[in-house]
C-alpha cells in the first residue's frame, strides 16, 4: 500500500478549499462560535461538542485553561467553558500541572449554579470519584457566593449547591461564611428576594419591579425579559434606573418601517425595540414571521443547494440585508411568536 501520497485538501462544508490552521486555532474557533449543544447551520450540536472534546485532548492544558477563561470572562459563555473544564480534568497531561485545573475552575465557575452544572457534565458518561484538583476548584468557587446567590440557585435538581459543599469538603474563609454554610447544609437559607418569588406570592407588580430596580436586584437579562411586564404594570424603567438608557432606546417613529401589524401593536413593538444608545440609526426595518409552528423549517425556500433547511426568520433578515445594501447604520430587529427572541439582533 502506498504511503507517499499528497495529503487531501481541506474543504469547507460548501466544498471550497479551506486553510489549514493549528489545533489550538481550531479549538478556539469551535468554542467561541457556539452555544453548547445548540445546532448550527451545517452541524448538529452533539457533533460540535464531540469535536471540542477531541481537540481539547490534543492541545496543551495551558491553552485549554486560557481558552476556558476567555470564553467565560470575555465572551460571557456559560456552558461551553464547563465542557472545557470537564475535558481538562481528564487531559493526559493535567497531572503534571498540580493547580492548573483548580485555579481555572475558580475563575470560570462564577455563578452559584455552575459548580453543580459542572458536576452534571463530569458525571454525564458515568459517575466517578472527584479528583483532588476538582474538589479544590469547587471549594474555591463556593467561597465567592452569598446567601442570596446560593438560595436563588438551590433548586430541586439532581445536584444542588448543598451537594457541592459536601463533595468538595470546602473550608470557609471566615466565621460569617462558616455560619452561612451551616445554614446551607441544614437547608435553612433565607428565601431569595427575586421577582419570580415576589410575583408568585401575589405582590404588586409595579411596586415589586420598582423596588428591585432601585435596590439593583434585577439583573441585566431579567430587566430585558420583563420589559413587557413592566410596561403593562406602568413602571418607568428609565426613571428608576438611569443606566437603562444604554439598554433601552426608543427610536424616532420616522425611523421605523412596520409591516402587516395593527397600529396599536406596531406602537408596542416600536416602543420595545432595543437599540444601543450611542449607535447612530438611519433606518430600522422589522421582519415579521409568518404564523408557523415553532421550529418549523421549509426546504428549498430560497433554492439553496443540497436542499438545506432555512428558517423563515433567516430568510426575512437576508432579504432586508440585500434590500438595504449600500446604506449605513441599518439595524434589523426580529419579532414575533416564533422569532426565538425579541430585541436587537
Amino acid at each position: 500500500m502506498r504511503t507517499n501520497k499528497k495529503p487531501a485538501s481541506l474543504v469547507t462544508h460548501e466544498g471550497a478549499r479551506a486553510r489549514n490552521i493549528t489545533l489550538r486555532a481550531q479549538l478556539r474557533r469551535s468554542v467561541l462560535s457556539c452555544l453548547l449543544w445548540e445546532s448550527e447551520f451545517y452541524e448538529e450540536g452533539e457533533e460540535i461538542g464531540k469535536r471540542i472534546a477531541n481537540l481539547t485532548s490534543q492541545c496543551m492544558p495551558e491553552d485549554v485553561a486560557g481558552l476556558a477563561v476567555e470564553a467565560r470572562e470575555q465572551m460571557h459563555l456559560r456552558h461551553v467553558p464547563l465542557l472545557l473544564l470537564r475535558e481538562l480534568a481528564r487531559h493526559p497531561l493535567i497531572k503534571d500541572r498540580p493547580q492548573l485545573l483548580s485555579k481555572t475552575m475558580g475563575r470560570v465557575l462564577q455563578r452559584a449554579d455552575e459548580p453543580a452544572e459542572f458536576l452534571a457534565l463530569y458525571w454525564k458518561e458515568k459517575k466517578q470519584p472527584l479528583s483532588k484538583q476538582v474538589k479544590r476548584g469547587l471549594a474555591w468557587s463556593l467561597r465567592r457566593f452569598s446567601e442570596y446567590e446560593l438560595a436563588k440557585y438551590n433548586r430541586d435538581s439532581e445536584i444542588t449547591p448543598r451537594d457541592v459543599l459536601f463533595l468538595s469538603h470546602a473550608k470557609p474563609k471566615d466565621e460569617a461564611q462558616a455560619a452561612l454554610w451551616k445554614k446551607l447544609a441544614a437547608k435553612e437559607l433565607a428565601t431569595p428576594d427575586t421577582w419570580e418569588v415576589q410575583l408568585s406570592a401575589g405582590a404588586d407588580k409595579k411596586e415589586t419591579f420598582e423596588r428591585l430596580i432601585s435596590e439593583k436586584k434585577l439583573g441585566y437579562f431579567a430587566l430585558i425579559r420583563n420589559l413587557r411586564n413592566m410596561e403593562q404594570a406602568g413602571v418607568d424603567v428609565l426613571e428608576h434606573q438611569p443606566d437603562a438608557q444604554r439598554l433601552v432606546q426608543r427610536p424616532h417613529p420616522g425611523h421605523v418601517h412596520r409591516v402587516g401589524e395593527q397600529p396599536e401593536v406596531r406602537e408596542q413593538r416600536r416602543h420595545r425595540l432595543q437599540l444601543v444608545a450611542d449607535h447612530p440609526v438611519d433606518q430600522v426595518r422589522e421582519v415579521r414571521h409568518r404564523d408557523e409552528p415553532a421550529g418549523l423549517r421549509r426546504k428549498d425556500r430560497l433554492g439553496l443547494p443540497g436542499g438545506r433547511a432555512v428558517q423563515v426568520g433567516g430568510c426575512g433578515q437576508g432579504a432586508v440585508m440585500v434590500a438595504e445594501r449600500g446604506q449605513q447604520h441599518v439595524v434589523v430587529g426580529q419579532f414575533g411568536q416564533n422569532a426565538g427572541a425579541e430585541g436587537l439582533l
